[in-house]
């Protein structure tokens, strides 16, 4: 009898396989054929869905780092720029025994003169300075010469202060030529250099406010 379409179906051996058996690999080139078709209708490989996550998550962590650097950098340098830095060059000594005394007065002063900021002294932790160039304070000075011959004085807020003008005040941290300011009406001797484009009675009035608050008159 002869066989008719729907026998030859029959016949032909349909083989399935068996999800139990696939391994990875296969799982993968299941994965890999796109159902989408490019512009000629061409059928297109797609990719897995690891590997798509895998190629969004290394730029997103490459872009996480890089802020996050960026981020850490800008801090560092905003607190390194916050902090001013000491002034060097003082050479001068401070007399023995003014230590204490001085570090008084040292933790009345003003924290700024005019815009400037206060700025430490290095190896000089009974001195301070202010700005840039830097107005500069030494406490426990040794006695200044002249007081005999008619120096020239002038009283500021209460201190007295003998004025000694186109000195080289680079032993106090200021090079060059400069104004000095010498208290000479407390129980110690306080040097204050002032740059020659500096204004001294901007520098010299909170300096003076803070030396009459801190340290008592010797004058009789």
């Amino acid at each position: 009898m002869p066989k008719t379409p729907d026998d030859e179906v029959d016949d032909k051996e349909v083989e399935v396989d068996d999800p139990d058996e696939l391994d990875d690999d296969d799982l993968d080139d299941e994965y890999d054929e796109d159902q989408d078709e490019d512009e000629e209708g061409r059928p297109r490989r797609g990719m897995t869905p690891a590997r798509r996550a895998t190629l969004i998550a290394i730029p997103a962590a490459l872009i996480a780092g890089l802020l996050v650097f960026w981020i850490v950098g800008n801090r560092l340098s905003t607190q390194d720029s916050a902090q001013p830095k000491p002034v060097d060059g003082v050479s001068i000594t401070e007399v023995e025994g003014t230590t204490e005394i001085c570090a008084n007065l040292v933790d009345g002063l003003p924290a700024t003169i005019g815009e400037s900021k206060q700025r430490p002294v290095s190896d000089h932790p009974e001195s301070l300075a202010w700005g840039d160039p830097p107005v500069v304070l030494v406490c426990g000075v040794p006695q200044p010469a002249g007081l005999d011959a008619a120096p020239l004085l002038n009283v500021v807020n209460g201190v007295t202060w003998k004025i000694d003008e186109n000195v080289d005040t680079s032993a106090y941290g200021v090079p060059g030529t400069n104004t000095l300011w010498t208290a000479i009406d407390r129980e110690v001797y306080i040097a204050v250099a002032v740059p020659n484009d500096v204004e001294g009675s901007v520098a010299m009035s909170p300096i003076s406010t803070a030396v009459a608050d801190r340290l008592p008159s010797v004058e009789n």
